[in-house]
């Protein structure tokens, strides 16, 4: 779980934070979980495209909505206003992941978030359509529940946190996705992988036009 505690400027907090964390510390959930003003929200939204990207998917779990919506709306708006500065920054930072870990249908041991045509990508393009400079076609979507879906079953076989896909999961993975046998489940991953992969190529060449 990813939880902030967002707040008014000058408004105190106080014990209330820990009030909040201590029942999901007591229950064993894994919290990562900060206190923030909505301007200091902005702020970080401003300086890391990453905080950015996240942020554009805010949802509100309890307080006051018209909070959440006032930084939803602050955030979409400052994103969409500085898309054109901040994609090649995010495309510089794409490229390098690729780089580093490689590309999903490709990988003998894939990492179904961080590879190439990964989860990753997927949130990534999700911020490219809400710059509403490109467009993504609705498959993109459907590929990532689809994704989505794999990695849940990789997490709950590793009983961690995991997004690496490791041989000796291949048989369990195809009987919890009711395929038939490890070269379906393969077949299945890598073919998600390759579509996101094309889907984010051709997104970041209509971005690079636009940008040019």
């Amino acid at each position: 779980l990813d939880l902030v505690l967002v707040h008014d400027d000058g408004v105190e907090v106080g014990e209330l934070a820990s009030q909040l964390w201590y029942p999901f510390w007591d229950s064993g959930v894994a919290l990562d979980h900060s206190v923030r003003s909505l301007t200091q929200m902005v702020e970080q939204a401003d300086a890391d495209p990453r905080v950015a990207s996240g942020l554009l998917d805010v949802r509100h779990v309890a307080g006051d909505p018209h909070l959440a919506l006032r930084l939803r709306t602050t955030v979409l708006a400052a994103w969409r206003r500085g898309a054109r500065e901040r994609l090649p920054r995010i495309k510089d930072q794409t490229e390098t992941r690729h780089r580093l870990v490689g590309e999903l249908c490709h990988l003998s041991v894939p990492d179904v978030k961080e590879a190439e045509g990964g989860l990753r990508d997927a949130t990534t393009l999700r911020g490219l359509v809400a710059t509403w400079l490109v467009d993504v076609p609705p498959e993109l979507e459907f590929a990532r529940q689809q994704l989505l879906d794999v990695r849940d079953v990789v997490q709950e076989l590793a009983g961690r946190a995991s997004d690496r896909i490791v041989p000796e999961m291949w048989a369990d993975l195809a009987e919890r996705l009711e395929l038939p046998g490890e070269r379906a489940a393969q077949k299945h991953v890598r073919t998600i992988g390759r579509r996101i992969t094309h889907l984010s190529r051709l997104a970041w060449r209509r971005a690079d036009a636009v940008v040019a």
